[in-house]
């Protein structure tokens, strides 16, 4: 009987999951996909060769990978599946990876986007994934509404026009006001977004979202996380979202 080394690669963090996700396509495709989302499962991969030592958050400010692995078990709501800093660097990556699911750019948006997020916050209690799921419900029917609206023909069609999603995220707003006034209390949601005029950060969090919907798929987030990473990589990232244009993309510090 063989034994499976903790540590050992590829690593993932977070374990298969099937949730509604919206295909996308190359700009040169042939065939337009229907504009619906389909449920998907979603999981991902990577194989590291290096040290993953900080990450720059939203607040303009660095992590150490300790911070960053507490932080990942609070917004995945997953146990750290191994103590080397690689299988952090597979968490980020799931934080990342968010392209065509609603669901998974608002947790996106809410855990890496906003400046008030501080990771090493010990206080902050992250949605959990059904949280996630319901305002992403919201966020697709109001998606929905506005390509019926808009007569839009495919999510390139808004992935490609700035003046598209500007209009896309000014109808999210008052949907995803009425949302969080009318949701419990409890939430964990609202204790990260706020309404509130001044100090309210709703508009940031829409914005966030909408952008990583129609851009993070592997390439953009990759290149994300090694622009914000501190160490030394040899990286390949591999995604369920992507197997039909997989590939591999190195970097070094």
């Amino acid at each position: 009987m063989f034994k499976i080394v903790d540590g050992t690669h590829p690593h993932q963090w977070s374990p298969r999951k099937n949730l509604p996700v919206y295909p996308f396509q190359s700009a040169d495709a042939t065939q337009t996909l229907p504009l619906a989302s389909e449920s998907t499962g979603v999981e991902n991969y990577i194989t590291h060769n290096g040290d993953f030592e900080f990450y720059r958050f939203a607040n303009n400010k660095y992590y150490d990978t300790s911070e960053i692995q507490d932080f990942l078990v609070k917004a995945l709501g997953v146990p750290m599946p191994a103590t080397v800093d690689s299988a952090a660097v597979a968490g980020m990556i799931d934080l990342l990876r968010c392209q065509g699911c609603w669901a998974l750019s608002s947790r996106y948006s809410l855990c890496l986007a906003l400046e008030s997020v501080d990771p090493a916050d010990k206080m902050v209690e992250y949605p959990c994934i059904d949280e996630y799921v319901e305002i992403g419900k919201v966020l697709e029917k109001a998606f929905s509404e506005f390509i019926i609206n808009h007569q839009i023909k495919s999510v390139e069609d808004i992935s490609s026009s700035p003046e598209q999603r500007s209009m896309l995220e000014d109808s999210i707003m008052p949907v995803i006001t009425n949302y969080l006034a009318h949701i419990n209390a409890t939430s964990r949601i609202t204790g990260i977004i706020s309404t509130d005029q001044e100090a309210g950060n709703v508009t940031s969090f829409i914005r966030a979202t909408v952008n990583a919907f129609f851009d993070n798929d592997l390439l953009h987030c990759t290149r994300t996380f090694l622009e914000n990473a501190k160490g030394s990589f040899g990286l390949s990232v591999s995604s369920s979202l992507d197997a039909h244009r997989q590939g591999e993309y190195e970097n070094f510090f």
